[in-house]
């Protein structure tokens, strides 16, 4: 009896490592996938900036030079955006920032109402 006890405790722990076991080696695969896709994707970037560094290379000053105001257009116009963007952020800070006071002024309304009846 008590050898059967030990063989299902002693069969459950194999069971349990086997389990443990297959969990690390899906967790460890999945890794692997990631990491092979990462590295595809750097592969694929480092590529594309060979091609842009060999496209520059081939350029005369003048065709550099139109590239350049392209890239340049390209970055203003994100800059822009950012800019926008942070207007909105700001005064939606603002906006908080009033509704906060407004609810602070509020509260000191309540408690001077609440002391003032509580002296009567």
């Amino acid at each position: 009896m008590i050898e059967k006890m030990k063989q299902g405790f002693s069969s459950l722990k194999v069971d349990h490592s086997k389990k443990k076991t297959i969990k690390h080696q899906v967790k460890l695969e999945k890794e692997a996938e990631n990491l092979r896709q990462e590295q595809s994707r750097i592969e694929a970037e480092e590529r594309a900036l060979e091609t842009e560094k060999a496209k520059l290379l081939q350029m005369d000053n003048k065709e550099l030079m139109i590239e350049l105001i392209f890239a340049i257009r390209g970055f203003y116009t994100e800059f822009l955006e950012l800019k926008t963007l942070h207007n909105e952020i700001a005064e939606t800070l603002e906006d908080v920032e009033n509704r906060l006071r407004d609810l602070e002024i509020d509260v000191d309304d309540l408690e001077v109402t609440v002391n003032g009846n509580s002296d009567i």
